[in-house]
């Protein structure tokens, strides 16, 4: 690993940075103060010029003034912090509001989840923000597959879960879908257990259930935008089984159906069937036992389809934790099933408010977390999803993985060991080769600059009380520019970029 040595202390100007990060050249800082210096050991990136058509500079939506302990997040507002260093307030929160968390953005389209166990989700145009669009469960903007904008951003959806969805053996929710400009409702439908939102459709599935509650039918239905039609009803393969869980991808007409299923005295297996959405047909193309079982609130049941069509990349529970899984690679072309990672994939957790992005904006990645302390087994695996004959893969020893985000040509990830030290990362993707940005204790929630040339962090600053900053750093020379103080007891947390 090639490092980068931290040698000043001093700052930058947010002005500098954030205009970086449109990449206009600077002769000088703006305002007084000193640099911070940082001695690369690998050449710099060269940034990209671009013309002034490119102003005005995006925004940084951020969650600051958050009060309380290193495990406590409460209060503050959602503010936009401008190229001239000035903080706007967007939405006041509560002392109660413990939880806020990006759920997804179509252009300068932004959706925000502010609350507690429940909340409000918002939508941000540019810089104007909306009245609250629904009070719903946090769940609703759980990841990309509780929350969505429509490819065209036409249209979004989000589940909100049912009262009792996390006491049974799976969950579900009503599937509301809004335009997205309007924010009028355009439909909703009952009992969705997962969904794929898209220009002009969505493809859902539905559990129905028996007197004993329990899920003996898997519908897969289709809405056209007007009408709403079945296309295949499966049903579990054994007299004393019953459906746990539900994952769904879309490549076209095809989609791809990751089922659970429980059978009394016998285990858990997962099924992948493969429906054909126009010939209504289906194949189940592969299964296998589990080593756990799918619970409702942790989110264990996962498929991603390769852009070629060619894969299908499932995370099956290992039984090891709630939250941990094996990833298994299913060949959709003879059905070939290898396992990629044995066990413990970290995957999200209801009780956990990190919604860290493993898979690429471009659809090309899959980047996965791994945890084992006891046997100093922590790494990182970045696959390619049309190649998963080349995975990389970062031995972390017993240091942990504080954040994820991918750059153009590279995963960036923060490192923290035991001791609480840590460093910012990049993986170049076609090198197969990391180098340490910067050493510093980064927190959850990395953003990556419009640009790709530098990340927005949170730092580690102090104790009694505790506190962060928030800063940005280039990712070609590591320097860093303070855009938010939290001393003496505040934190602020990166959101978006928006455009005024």
């Amino acid at each position: 690993m090639q490092l980068y040595n931290y040698v000043g202390s001093t700052m930058f100007s947010i002005r500098r940075f954030l205009l970086l990060i449109v990449l206009i050249a600077l002769s000088a800082c703006a305002g007084a103060g000193a640099s911070v210096t940082v001695t690369p050991t690998v050449e710099d990136s060269q940034a990209q010029a671009v013309t002034a058509e490119a102003l005005p500079p995006p925004q940084l939506l951020a969650w600051v003034d958050i009060q309380g302990g290193r495990d406590a997040h409460t209060g503050g507002q959602i503010a936009l912090i401008e190229a001239d260093g000035t903080i706007s307030p967007v939405l006041p929160l509560a002392a109660t509001d413990s939880l806020v968390v990006p759920c997804g953005q179509s252009g300068d389209t932004v959706a925000v989840y502010a609350g507690g166990a429940s909340g409000s989700l918002y939508l941000l145009n540019g810089t104007q923000i909306s009245a609250a669009l629904a009070t719903t469960y946090n769940l609703a903007c759980f990841d990309d597959g509780t929350f969505q904008f429509a490819p065209d951003g036409s249209r979004l959806a989000y589940l909100d879960y049912n009262p009792s969805a996390f006491t049974k053996e799976y969950a579900d929710g009503v599937l509301h879908v809004l335009d997205t400009a309007s924010l009028g409702a355009v439909a909703s439908f009952d009992d969705v257990t997962t969904y794929v939102l898209e220009d002009n459709r969505a493809v859902f599935v539905r559990f129905y259930q028996n007197a004993r509650g329990e899920a003996v039918e898997a519908a897969i239905l289709l809405w056209d935008g007007t009408d709403n039609r079945e296309i295949l009803t499966l049903t579990p393969t054994g007299e004393t089984c019953r459906f746990t869980s539900a994952a769904l991808a879309l490549h076209g007409d095809q989609a791809a159906v990751v089922l659970g299923q429980r059978c009394t005295n016998q285990g858990t297996d997962w099924q992948l069937y493969t429906v054909d959405l126009n010939e209504r047909m289906g194949t189940l193309a592969a299964s296998a036992d589990t080593g756990g079982v799918y619970l409702p609130y942790a989110r264990t049941n996962n498929i991603w389809l390769s852009p070629n069509g060619t894969y299908a990349y499932i995370t099956v529970p290992d039984g090891v934790t709630s939250r941990t899984a094996s990833l298994v690679l299913v060949n959709l072309t003879d059905y070939s099933v290898l396992t990629l990672i044995d066990r413990q994939v970290l995957l999200p957790h209801h009780e956990d408010p990190r919604r860290v992005r493993v898979q690429s904006p471009d659809g090309a990645w899959l980047a996965l977390p791994i945890t084992s302390p006891g046997n100093n087994r922590n790494g990182l695996t970045v696959i390619e999803l049309n190649d998963p004959s080349m995975p990389v893969r970062l031995d972390l020893a017993l240091d942990t993985i504080g954040g994820i985000a991918f750059a153009p040509n590279n995963v960036v990830y923060a490192e923290i060991n035991a001791n609480g030290d840590g460093s910012l990362n990049a993986l170049d993707l076609t090198a197969g080769t990391t180098r340490r940005v910067l050493r510093g204790n980064f927190q959850d929630g990395l953003l990556i600059t419009p640009d790709g040339s530098g990340v927005v962090a949170q730092l580690y600053a102090g104790d009694a009380p505790y506190y962060s900053d928030l800063v940005g750093v280039m990712l070609g020379d590591g320097v860093l520019s303070p855009l938010y103080t939290g001393n003496p007891a505040n934190r602020a947390q990166p959101l978006a970029w928006v455009t005024p």
